[in-house]
């Protein structure tokens, strides 16, 4: 990987309260054209590391990646999202709004 250059106000924000936050770019040639990695630390009561993964545009098949990690409290509670998004224009919506090349999955819901 190697790191995209980003401007100093993109690359690191802090205010009065004991907030900041801090992003990195990196691109992979080939695989992903982008990687941008977030992190926000409000304090004790909020973590938050958020990332999104660009494929390359010869890269059809992959989707958009998004990943969340946030922590909650003082006594972490703790929450994890990651979402895949095609980008292909290739799935179509089901009645349900449920993308029919979504069968492949039916294995993982039924574990």
């Amino acid at each position: 990987a190697r790191a995209v250059p980003l401007a100093p106000e993109l690359a690191h924000a802090s205010c009065d309260k004991p907030a900041r936050m801090g992003s990195r770019v990196f691109a992979v040639d080939g695989l992903f054209r982008r990687i941008r990695m977030t992190y926000f630390d409000g304090g004790a009561g909020l973590q938050v590391f958020n990332s999104l993964w660009y494929p390359s545009f010869d890269r059809v098949d992959a989707p958009l990646l998004g990943i969340d990690l946030l922590a909650f409290g003082t006594k972490p509670r703790l929450l994890c999202v990651v979402d895949a998004m095609p980008v292909n224009g290739r799935l179509e919506s089901s009645e349900f709004g449920v993308a029919h090349d979504a069968a492949p999955l039916a294995a993982v819901k039924a574990a």
